[in-house]
This record gives structure tokens, C-alpha cells and sequence, in this order.
């Protein structure tokens, strides 16, 4: 399996039970992203992550995982402005964690080529307080082979339950 340089965009409050489980699973953190650069060092001093800032600008370069846990109605204008990065995208994975988006929310990164996907991890996160996600549902949604592969390996290390579903279910599946 291929070590994947991980970029986390968002320190909230899926954000911090989620970093705890991939860094506990060996995932190779590189980097936090928050819209408060405070925000972003507090998160990076928590998890040992080596790198934080509040600019996209500032995601190094070997970064080839991105994983987008800012609020639903934030994930287009995320993923749009990480499209206009003088980055090439060839084998690099956007992943969100919306319940309610579906992956045409990262349309702007597919054009350059990246893979996309979504992962709605079924539980509540009330606070930055670390939760156990082990054993958790999760509804996985991809049109891509490297994403749906990299979906399905992470949920494996997490001990998640993954179960896939399409774009067209998305908003039906998170009313249920």
C-alpha cells in the first residue's frame, strides 16, 4: 500500500476525532489547514502534525491526500480554490465528509484530474473532544478507482463499516 502524504483542511470538530484515528493507524499527517491560524497550531501541537497554516498556499508539495472537513456549504469554494493551485493533480485524492454533498461539490478538482470521493462517517461529533469512530458505518461515494481504493483500505484501518452509495442517494441516505 502506498503511504499517502495527507494535507487536513479544516480543524473542526470531525476533524479532530478523525486525525486522532488516522495517526493511530499510521497515516502520515503532513499538514493542517484552518481559516484561523490559531486554530491550526493548536490542532498541529495536539496531533504532532509537523506542519499548519490558514493559507492553501502553504500545502507542501509531496501532499498527495487532501482531505476537506470544513462545514457542507464550504466544500465547493474549497475545493475551487485548491483547484487554481499550480499543482499538478495526476494521482492526487480529494476526499470530503459531507452527509449532505455529494462529490459534484469537487467537480472543479476532477477537472484537473485528481480523484474524488466522499466518506459520511455515521455518528455525531458534538465537540473537538475525541471520539471513537471504530465501528462506525460509513457511507462511501465515488465514481473513481484510486479514491474508491483508498476509501475502502482507510475504512479497513479505522475500523470503519463502509457500505457505497451513489451520488443520487446521497441526500436521501443522510435524511434516513
Amino acid at each position: 500500500m502506498t503511504k499517502h502524504k495527507i494535507a487536513i483542511i479544516g480543524a473542526g470538530k470531525l476533524a479532530h476525532s478523525l486525525t486522532s484515528a488516522l495517526i493511530k493507524s499510521g497515516y502520515d499527517v503532513q499538514i493542517v489547514i484552518s481559516r484561523k491560524l490559531s486554530s491550526a497550531k493548536s490542532f498541529a501541537k495536539i496531533f504532532s502534525v509537523p506542519q499548519y497554516s490558514n493559507s492553501i498556499k502553504k500545502i507542501p508539495a509531496e501532499v498527495d491526500t487532501f482531505l476537506l472537513t470544513v462545514p457542507d456549504g464550504e466544500i465547493k469554494k474549497v475545493a475551487d480554490s485548491l483547484s487554481k493551485l499550480k499543482k499538478d493533480f495526476t494521482n492526487c485524492i480529494f476526499i470530503h465528509f459531507s452527509g449532505v454533498e455529494n462529490i459534484s461539490a469537487l467537480k472543479s478538482l476532477k477537472k484537473k484530474g485528481c480523484a474524488t470521493g466522499s466518506l459520511h462517517i455515521i455518528r455525531p461529533f458534538p465537540s473537538k473532544n475525541i471520539v471513537d469512530i471504530r465501528n462506525s458505518p460509513a457511507s462511501v461515494e465515488t465514481e473513481d478507482k484510486l479514491a474508491k481504493l483508498f476509501l475502502v483500505q482507510m475504512c479497513r484501518k479505522l475500523k470503519l463499516k463502509p457500505h457505497t452509495i451513489s451520488s443520487d442517494e446521497k441526500a436521501f441516505h443522510h435524511l434516513a
